[in-house]
């Protein structure tokens, strides 16, 4: 088990691509899991594009471009996902209204469905398995 902190309510997770540690949002609201472009054109050997996508919307509702990538590996926990589809967007918008910097992926639905994931708000803990 893991400690739980959350942002609105939501768990924040700790993930890793590669061996790099970095922070999530599990949001079951979000059809794909999500990565801030800026992180994705700062680590382009890690993803691989598919092709882009004129008419999506970000976390505030704006219409926005984005791109879709493929993800080879991601672990979350002691959790491995394989080829995981990922959407590139711009994430200043959201951080410009107090998203926190430091979260640079949104775990969506296409991974959420994958494994069991068990939260524990009482105790402050969270964990993943596989179904």
């Amino acid at each position: 088990t893991h400690a739980l902190k959350t942002l609105g309510g939501r768990p924040i997770i700790d993930l890793s691509i590669s061996n790099i540690n970095i922070k999530g949002l599990w949001d079951t609201g979000a059809g794909l899991t999500t990565a801030d472009q800026k992180y994705i054109s700062q680590n382009p050997g890690l993803f691989t594009f598919i092709k882009k996508i004129d008419n999506g919307t970000d976390g505030t509702g704006n219409l926005v471009y984005m791109k879709l990538y493929s993800l080879s590996k991601l672990r979350i926990a002691d959790t491995i996902f394989h080829n995981v589809h990922v959407l590139g967007i711009d994430f200043s918008p959201i951080i410009e209204q107090g998203f926190p910097k430091d979260i640079k992926f949104i775990a969506g639905y296409n991974i959420i469905t994958k494994k069991n994931w068990y939260f524990d708000y009482i105790n402050k803990l969270w964990a993943v398995d596989d179904i």
